[in-house]
């Protein structure tokens, strides 16, 4: 096969995978001719296998290749990867540990969580904002599922004032849409300080929630 045919091929096999599909993709994971087009095919195949594979990969590589199985499985959001993928986010090559913190983000979930927090605390700090933004998606994630209280505990915490202003913006649009209670005081307070783009913040929660509980 040419290479065109073989990169084609790779990119439609999710379409018909089984596990005996696993076992001929698997391989392809390791060399790096091979290994982006087998874990995207990987991240779309329907079956638990699939995961296990790429975690089994992730396990036996180093670099770019590592870290592009690492963010394969956090599109897969597969919760049983983010155990392994905890001790890849705290320290080692800064492709693979910002890999494993946005994968932990996209996952979710209390494992996630908990890592997140410690490597918020703890990683350098330009891996430290990475995480905090990762906790923000974690948060949007037990907002969506219907955790509210888990969500605006992420939410208080990435709001302080010690946080950089992009990461309290997010945080605070998902305050104002997770607790419309005290919308309304939490606009105003901010509306008074001097903090931009936390205030555009605001603004865009105050007109996307027009004709609710803010309006």
């Amino acid at each position: 096969l040419s290479t065109e045919a073989r990169d084609f091929a790779l990119s439609q096999i999710h379409r018909v995978a089984t596990d005996s599909s696993i076992e001929v993709l698997e391989p392809l994971l390791y060399n790096p001719d091979t290994s982006e087009m087998a874990r995207i095919a990987l991240e779309k195949v329907p079956v638990d296998t699939a995961t296990d594979a790429l975690i089994k990969a992730m396990q036996k590589t180093r670099g770019s290749i590592q870290a592009g199985i690492i963010y394969s499985l956090g599109e897969r959001r597969d919760a049983r990867a983010a155990e392994p993928i905890t001790k890849y986010s705290g320290k080692g090559e800064s492709e693979v540990v910002r890999a494993a913190i946005w994968a932990l983000g996209e996952i979710g979930g209390p494992i996630a969580e908990d890592d997140l927090r410690w490597c918020r605390g703890n990683t350098l700090r330009e891996h430290r904002d990475f995480a905090a933004m990762a906790l923000i998606r974690v948060a949007d994630r037990y907002a969506e599922e219907g955790d509210t209280a888990s969500a605006l505990g992420l939410y208080d915490l990435l709001f302080i004032r010690a946080e950089p202003a992009e990461i309290r913006a997010r945080a605070l649009e998902g305050l104002l849409r997770t607790d419309s209670a005290t919308a309304v005081d939490t606009v105003v307070e901010i509306l008074r300080t001097d903090e931009p783009e936390v205030q555009q913040a605001a603004l865009r929660a105050r007109r996307g929630d027009a004709h609710g509980s803010l309006g």
